[in-house]
């Protein structure tokens, strides 16, 4: 995904982002809250009265590898789960690590913008 390059590669690394949005939705049971445009995101659950959990992030859509970056960064809040690290800097620690091992196994370039952000 992240060595393509030129018009022609465009829609494959769109069929590319969405096969993985769709899969890490499944995965998760994640529902996207909404797409933003800006490079931010949130992650979070909601917890009914029932016991039900909804889980919803909301994230730019991956369209390079900065967004992706972000996306799968909100992802793993829930791959890794709320709360099951403390101080809070140590869950996004691992949070990191996940969404940079994912890109990674996804061929994404982990590119210096992505390690800035």
């Amino acid at each position: 995904l992240g060595s393509a390059s030129g018009p022609a590669a465009r829609p494959v690394q769109r069929q590319a982002y969405d096969l993985m949005v769709r899969e890490l939705k499944a995965r998760y049971n994640i529902s996207i809250r909404k797409w933003r445009t800006v490079m931010s995101g949130a992650a979070y659950e909601l917890k009914y009265r029932n016991g039900a959990i909804k889980r919803l992030i909301t994230a730019p859509r991956p369209r390079g590898p900065v967004s992706a970056a972000i996306f799968l960064h909100e992802v793993g809040h829930h791959a890794v789960g709320f709360k099951r690290y403390t101080p809070r800097c140590l869950e996004e620690f691992y949070v990191w690590q996940w969404a940079l091992r994912e890109m990674t196994a996804r061929g994404i370039a982990v590119t210096p913008r992505v390690l800035r952000h």
